[in-house]
């Protein structure tokens, strides 16, 4: 063979009769011919191999031509290119099908040209390519499939050509990619699915190219991206499926371009975020779905570019971002379904912070109504904070916000939960926490601020509420808080003080009508009785007195002791009840 010849292809023949003579020939003669081609393809190994069915490249070298193992299949036995030494040419094994042996590409290395395992199939051995390295060309494992072996990349090194996994399939052995290092091309796991084995990117680096796991499945296993560092190219989890593991981006880095979980879906496990680092760009979980697993984003510092979770649902496991950092961007949980559990932002810093429910007619969902903790405790916020129609059967807890713009709250409403009392307490409910007073006074504090006068009455008549019993123990204060709350809701109701009213004419009518000598029992003369229970009400009635005079005479309304003592208890309660319709309308029109 012309050892010149730039054209020239070991044929599939020659090639295995050449293997066959050991690495030692193998590597002297690719030293001779560094120019060649060459071709495994479609080549059975299991007809070429010894007793023990090894298919062994360990340590061979090849030219800097291609390399073609298309369509090669290689037995049930172990295949090894442990150490192999692959030329600048492409690379391809492209459906060659691997059995149920251990497959070693560790410590290979791949020259400059492409490298493919594009429909490759590999059995229920244990894959490796630890250490593997890859020059500049792209590297594809589309739509290869893993057995139920492990699999692992681990400190595998990616150049800067592009690396799909796109539609890849593994088993449920875990799959390891810890500490892998990729260049500055795309890299695509876009439809892979993932058995029920860990899977781990822990520490693994990505360069500037775009990074996508759109579309992928994982199973049961925990899925690490502890440490991991993306570059600035555009990253997307968008429509992936977690299983029921933890999921870990603990401490992972993003760069500075957009950032997207759109339409993710985490299972029951722990989500954490927690101490991750994102850049400048946009970060999307707009439509995320989490499961009943806590999620942490704590620590967590997010850039200048906005922050979404809006239409995400969370479930029934503990939700915080405290001490998160969020710089010039938005934050909105704008539809968003808070959870079951505890949603905490304690100690955060941001610009805008976006809680609204834009759909206040759909009883069917709550976004915050399930929860029993929420917490913006020592926020500070820059900007707007939104929590428009949300409705809580926890008292939100925003102590020590700092607060420098404007605070929506219409239809912020909180369902305070009330126990019952004991014998002392004369059996009345009344709120069981002893920091519910400060929480709604602060609330209070904050509608006040920003000229939310409805809402400030709202929660000064819930601060009362939380005050009795539990802040206030005398009997005679807490049974006078306790009549402003049932004859007026603390101010808030005209309708009730008035009803009241005239049910004290009625009932005065009906006690004057028995004390009169010469009652009888006719509309005229209780029309009479009613005309005197409501002029004794209201004294500033000029043709009272004449009344009152006249209505004594006619029905000989002579017990003066009696009369008086009821008279006198009459126009106390009527004094009580006047004063909560005039304080209710004040309250009403802000008079």
């Amino acid at each position: 063979m012309d050892k010149e010849d730039l054209t020239s292809t070991l044929p599939p023949d020659v090639a295995i009769s050449l293997w066959k003579q050991g690495s030692e020939k193998w590597n002297a003669w690719v030293l001779e011919n560094k120019k060649y081609h060459i071709s495994f393809e479609g080549v059975d190994f299991s007809l070429h191999v010894q007793d023990d069915k090894t298919v062994s490249f360990d340590g061979y070298m090849f030219p800097q031509g291609k390399v073609n193992f298309k369509g090669a299949s290689f037995g049930d036995g172990d295949v090894s290119f442990h150490g192999a030494n692959f030329g600048d040419g492409d690379v391809g094994f492209s459906l060659a099908n691997f059995g149920d042996g251990n497959v070693d590409f560790s410590v290979a290395s791949f020259g400059k040209g492409e490298v493919s395992f594009g429909g490759a199939s590999f059995g229920n051995g244990d894959v490796s390519f630890i250490e593997a390295s890859f020059g500049d060309g792209d590297v594809s494992f589309f739509d290869a499939s893993f057995g139920e072996g492990n699999v692992s990349f681990t400190v595998a090194n990616f150049g800067n050509g592009n690396v799909s996994l796109s539609e890849a399939s593994f088993g449920e052995g875990e799959v390891s990619f810890t500490g892998a290092s990729f260049g500055n091309g795309n890299v695509s796991f876009g439809g892979a699915s993932f058995g029920d084995g860990e899977v781990s990117f822990g520490v693994a680096s990505f360069g500037d190219g775009d990074v996508s796991f759109s579309g992928a499945s994982f199973g049961e296993g925990d899925v690490k991206f502890e440490l991991a560092s993306f570059g600035n190219g555009y990253v997307s989890f968008g429509g992936a499926s977690f299983g029921n593991g933890d999921v870990s981006f603990g401490e992972a880095s993003f760069g500075n371009e957009d950032v997207s979980f759109t339409g993710a879906s985490f299972g029951n496990g722990n989500v954490s975020f927690g101490g991750a680092s994102f850049g400048n760009g946009d970060v999307s979980f707009i439509i995320a779905s989490f499961g009943d697993g806590d999620v942490s984003f704590d620590g967590a510092s997010f850039g200048d570019g906005n922050v979404s979770f809006d239409r995400a649902s969370f479930g029934d496991g503990e939700v915080s971002f405290d001490e998160a950092i969020f710089d010039d961007g938005i934050v909105s949980f704008k539809n968003a379904i808070l959870g079951n559990g505890s949603f905490s932002m304690e100690t955060v810093r941001c610009q805008s912070l976006d809680f609204e429910w834009t759909r206040p007619s759909d009883i069917s969902v709550s976004p915050a109504q399930l929860l029993d903790r929420f917490s913006l405790r020592k926020a500070t916020i820059d900007g707007p904070l939104t929590l428009n129609n949300l409705n809580f059967n926890c008292i939100p807890d925003l102590r020590s916000t700092k607060l420098s713009h404007h605070v929506d709250m219409d239809g912020l409403t909180v369902n305070v939960s009330l126990k019952r009392g004991n014998w002392y307490q004369l059996w009345y409910k009344h709120v069981d926490d002893e920091s519910a007073k400060a929480k709604l006074r602060r609330i209070k504090e904050i509608a006040e601020q920003f000229k939310h006068h409805q809402e400030a009455l709202y929660f000064n008549a819930l601060e009362n509420l939380a005050t009795r019993w539990v802040h206030e123990r005398s009997i005679f204060k807490n049974i006078l808080d306790i009549a402003y709350a049932k004859f007026s809701n603390y101010g808030l109701s005209v309708l009730r003080p008035f009803t009241a009213l005239i049910t004290t004419w009625i009932c005065f009518a009906s006690i004057y009508s028995g004390m009169a000598n010469k009652f009888t029992l006719s509309f005229a003369s209780f029309s009479h009785m009613l005309g005197l229970a409501m002029v004794n009400s209201m004294p500033f009635i000029p043709l009272g007195k004449n009344l009152q005079k006249e209505v004594f005479e006619t029905y000989e309304l002579t017990l003066i002791d009696s009369l008086f003592l009821v008279m006198t208890c009459q126009s106390v309660m009527s004094l009580f009840l006047i004063f909560l319709i005039g304080l209710g309308l004040r309250n009403q029109f802000r008079l």
